[in-house]
């Protein structure tokens, strides 16, 4: 029997139900419809075929119900008006008439709400429910409730959990509201199925009632937080901070930009532990800490802003000195040309070493160069001296294998310009340590002379 029951309905009692139509058993051909009320048949019988879709209702009035059937896509008829009773209150009931009912297929509603149970999908608002629980409404202002009555704790108690789980209603993952504060606020919690058995779940990420969310965190300081203790951070302003150990952030992957810094007018896009900054601005340059270096394009400028060092095909380092300090290495491995049109100054002792044998210093490029070899800059040159391996080796000039000390191969000019009294002297001799002794060859020119001259001397 399906009508309704008073607060006394017991389980296969179908005499506590005032107004209730009641089904026959049949499993095929005529079945009957009954009305009974507190369990007396009131001899209203409706024959239907099996197989047929059978809607019945029962309208409550202050005195009294009236029944109503319809049959498949037909006319609701009323069947039979009852004044039986006036008792309340009543509720939706179920009961048997005897041994036991299999519900097939069954739809409860009223003129706004519909419970359908059809081939085992249970629909809340449809008579024809897509899934297991299909819950319809075409008003998208109704909401739905999982409610915890806790009469103690009233509004400030914790909601039911809902888990999805696999077999056994053990292992899986949950979601429940926890209250945490005054007035009914709550926090949404996720758990997971995360230790070594069936049953014990684990917290895994939490969304305060003030909006923050934290991932393996249980108190979110941030608008998003990773971790236990807030080591990573993003604010609702879009600020990102890391209090992590070791590596604080990776790039990595494809991407083409991997940090993308796009707001104009920002003075301090990027700062460093000890307060070093990378400023962005609109000049189209990167300028690193108070304006000490910036980059622009190819080019690196100093603070201010005139371009030291350019970068391309053609490299170009613009400034008065450069110092390289400590031990310093310049290797290139293919130095076509250096080129300078000012003095280039090497300070202190400073000994240029060619590590590969048979080293060229080239004076030229052109048929006609020359090479000066000066002992000093200074233009007195007083006691200057050009010394070659002064403390053993040969010198060659016109040859590249030397026989003695110096060997000139080709002639030799010495000192004679014309118009002056010079002498050009070779002199061959030893020094013993007090006395010079040497001889002499001479070739003497003189404006009061009519010719040149030769002399040799030996001085004794």
């Amino acid at each position: 029997m399906i009508g309704w029951g008073d607060s006394s309905l017991a389980s296969l009692n179908y005499s506590h139900l005032p107004y209730a139509w009641y089904f026959d058993k049949p499993i095929s051909g005529v079945f009957n419809l009954n009305i009974y009320e507190d369990g007396t048949a009131r001899s209203q019988t409706v024959s239907v075929t099996w197989g047929d879709v059978i809607r019945v209702k029962i309208v409550l009035k202050a005195t009294g119900a009236d029944y109503y059937y319809k049959i498949n896509n037909g006319n609701w008829i009323l069947k039979y008006v009852s004044t039986y009773s006036t008792e309340t209150p009543l509720y939706p009931s179920i009961a048997p008439y005897g041994g036991r009912w299999t519900i097939h297929s069954m739809h409860v509603y009223d003129e706004e709400r519909t419970i359908a149970l059809d081939s085992g999908n249970v629909g809340i608002g449809t008579t024809a429910p897509a899934g297991i629980l299909d819950i319809f409404s075409t008003d998208t202002a109704k909401e739905v409730y999982l409610t915890a009555n806790y009469a103690a704790a009233n509004q400030n108690s914790n909601s039911m959990r809902l888990n999805f789980v696999g077999q056994s209603q053990t292992a899986g993952f949950g979601i429940q509201a926890l209250n945490v504060a005054s007035y009914g606020k709550k926090d949404l919690v996720f758990y997971s199925h995360n230790a070594s058995d069936y049953t014990t779940y684990g917290e895994v990420m939490r969304i305060q009632y003030t909006g923050n969310v934290g991932i393996g965190d249980t108190s979110p300081a941030a608008l998003l937080t990773v971790g236990d203790g807030d080591d990573f951070q993003v604010s609702s302003t879009g600020n990102v901070s890391t209090n992590a150990t070791g590596t604080a952030i990776t790039l990595s992957g494809a991407a083409t930009t991997a940090i993308n810094i796009s707001s104009t007018g920002v003075t301090t896009d990027i700062n460093l532990q000890n307060g070093e900054t990378i400023h962005n601005d609109t000049d189209g340059r990167i300028t690193f800490g108070g304006a000490d270096i910036l980059v622009g394009g190819n080019d690196i400028l100093d603070s201010a802003a005139a371009t030291r060092l350019t970068l391309g095909a053609t490299t170009t380092l613009t400034n008065t000195t450069t110092t390289l300090s400590g031990t310093t290495t310049l290797t290139a491995s293919s130095l076509a040309t250096m080129t300078t049109s000012a003095t280039v100054a090497w300070g202190g002792a400073t000994t240029l070493t060619f590590t590969a044998d048979n080293a060229t210093i080239n004076g030229s490029d052109a048929a006609n160069g020359n090479l000066t070899l000066q002992g000093t800059s200074s233009a007195t040159k007083t006691t200057s001296y050009v010394n070659l391996q002064p403390t053993g080796g040969n010198v060659g000039i016109g040859t590249t294998t030397p026989r003695e000390k110096l060997d000139v191969r080709g002639n030799t000019f010495f000192g004679l310009m014309a118009g002056h009294e010079v002498e050009g002297k070779l002199i061959l001799g030893r020094n013993d340590g007090t006395t010079l002794r040497e001889h002499e060859i001479k070739a003497y020119n003189s404006s009061t002379q009519a010719s040149n001259y030769m002399t040799f001397a030996v001085h004794n």
